[in-house]
């Protein structure tokens, strides 16, 4: 063989084989300099969002944005519950949204939409230095990780919503649910209450004024027992903090900016990337049926459903729920390694 075809073989081979091993030096430094376990603050101009690191690196796994519910919850149920198994096969960030927990908690309305916390997060996905990342979202987090899946569909490598907020439905038969599970000694308020003809936003409000706290949270859950051991979760982390888990200009802002018109059903078509709904089969603060069929109209839509769970199926079925969340992962997100 030429002697000079094998010298330049090797320069060549040489050449490439220290530009891999420049890109991975600079892959790796990028990746070190934020995202590390632990908790920290992302300052998004002047508001600090609190969020927290779990699970090993290196695991080659896509890693796993939690939003929570509410308006006004906080992501310490996902830390007690279903996010340690998950973080056992792939790294999950916690987050409090602005206004909520651990977050700072503006006192102006208008700083409050979907479109602003799902700007949160990607302030948060770039401030770790992550390229994608699969969104999950409860609740009313479905909403947001929904507005951010939309808006920022090349960072999401796929999206899981989880008993989410999709349309006007859901909040029609959340009313409804409250006014049929009413206590016999608040029924016939609450029934007059939903037939009043007011707006949606006015009888739900009258609903929350009519049933307490408690009697509301124990129509989320299957078993009453479970009610009691979110609210213990809840209340620890209150007294952590030396206040209350929301800020009340939280829910002014959304219902301000359009929480009562809210309809993803309209963008559905847009929803690229691969999309699992997971469902309690037994919730009643959205609709189930609404749910499955946004399952059917996304391009790329599976469902899950848990048969002894409310609203809160990570929760009441954490095992079950995890096991279906790593099933949809490792079936539809193809290239789950996704540091920058």
């Amino acid at each position: 063989m030429n002697i000079k075809y094998l010298k330049i073989k090797f320069q060549r081979a040489s050449i490439v084989l220290l530009a891999t091993v420049l890109a991975v030096g600079s892959l790796q430094a990028q990746t070190k300099s934020n995202f590390t376990v632990g908790e920290g603050f992302v300052n998004i101009d002047g508001v600090k969002i609190w969020y927290k690191v779990e699970g090993a690196r290196g695991t080659n796994t896509t890693p796993l944005l939690m939003l929570h519910g509410g308006p006004g919850a906080t992501a310490r149920p996902f830390e007690k519950t279903i996010g340690p198994l998950l973080a056992k096969s792939s790294p999950v960030i916690y987050m409090d949204y602005r206004g909520a927990g651990r977050s700072d908690r503006p006192k102006d309305p208008k700083k409050y939409s979907f479109t602003i916390l799902a700007n949160d997060a990607e302030v948060l996905r770039k401030h770790l230095g992550i390229e994608k990342w699969v969104v999950f979202g409860h609740s009313n987090g479905g909403a947001t990780a929904l507005t951010y899946a939309l808006r920022d569909s090349n960072h999401v490598a796929a999206l899981i919503l989880c008993d989410p907020l999709l349309s006007p439905i859901d909040l029609e038969m959340n009313m409804i649910n409250k006014t049929a599970l009413a206590p016999s000694d608040k029924y016939e308020q609450a029934r007059a209450i939903y037939k009043s003809g007011a707006s949606e936003e006015e009888r739900f409000g009258k609903l929350l004024d009519l049933l307490d706290q408690k009697t509301r949270d124990s129509f989320q859950f299957y078993d009453p027992v479970n009610s009691s051991l979110y609210s213990k979760i809840q209340s620890e982390l209150s007294k952590e903090i030396s206040k209350g888990l929301m800020e009340p200009a939280l829910i002014q802002g959304l219902i301000a900016s359009g929480f009562f018109q809210f309809d993803e059903f309209k963008s559905a078509a847009l929803v690229s990337m691969p999309t699992l709904l997971l469902l309690g089969r037994y919730d009643s603060e959205i609709s189930i049926d609404n749910s499955m069929k946004f399952t059917l109209t996304v391009p790329d839509g599976y469902v899950a459903v848990v048969n002894r769970s409310g609203h809160h199926p990570y929760l009441e079925e954490t095992v079950a729920s995890a096991e279906k969340i790593d099933a949809f992962l490792t079936g539809h997100v193809d290239n789950r390694n996704h540091w920058k």
